[in-house]
């Protein structure tokens, strides 16, 4: 895990430079490949392009934005071809943005894949630590659940999610819990959720108590 400066990243529009050659680096030194690498204007364009997926909702730009500093991890050992572009491997950057009336953090996922392609995965914004399967069924079900408390509205977007500490250890591994913030039709819903692994995966439910800015 290591920090980056990326204001600049986020407010600028980068064009991508494909097959860049970057320094080459020892096998050893893979996190300053990467490092190398996330430097690059393809990256950058890769960052832009999944920034402006985003939702207003969740990510919005205005002249007060302020986003200095992001939070890489490194999810699988990531490899790199002898030009310095990732062979395999995935990491994800968590980007601290206010500013703009939803401070929050913008997670992105870098998949490296053959034929020099990289594939960016949309992350729910905040500081959960659900899996990416599991934050897909997180949000089915607090959508679910908010269709029967706002029964005229049908679309909610997560605009933030909040890890609120771990529970007692289980046999298989420690439970947490989460409170997610969505927006839908006019309104803010927090969402408390909890997370139990098992032996068969991870439990999800929804232990109640939604709260609403109405």
């Amino acid at each position: 895990m290591f920090m980056r400066k990326r204001l600049a990243v986020l407010l600028l529009a980068l064009s991508a430079a494909f097959g860049q050659i970057l320094p080459q680096r020892a096998a050893a030194d893979a996190e300053g490949a990467l490092r190398d690498f996330m430097g690059s204007s393809y990256y950058a364009a890769l960052v832009q392009q999944a920034l402006a997926a985003l939702p207003p909702a969740e990510f919005r730009r205005c002249p007060t934005l302020v986003s200095n500093t992001s939070r890489v991890t490194i999810l699988q050992p990531v490899a790199f071809r002898p030009n310095g572009f990732p062979a395999s491997g995935l990491w994800r950057e968590s980007f601290p943005v206010s500013g703009c009336g939803n401070d929050t953090i913008v997670n992105l996922f870098f998949l490296a894949e053959a034929g020099q392609r990289i594939s960016v995965l949309i992350g729910m914004p905040g500081s959960t630590v659900a899996s990416l399967i599991l934050q897909t069924a997180a949000k089915k079900f607090t959508t679910i659940a908010l269709q029967r408390v706002a029964r005229r509205c049908r679309s909610f977007t997560v605009i933030n999610t909040q890890f609120e500490g771990f529970g007692e250890p289980a046999p298989t591994a420690r439970p947490w819990r989460e409170s997610w913030t969505l927006s839908g039709c006019g309104h803010r819903y927090t969402v408390p959720i909890e997370f139990a692994p098992n032996k068969a995966g991870t439990l999800v439910t929804l232990p109640g108590g939604i709260t609403s800015d109405r």
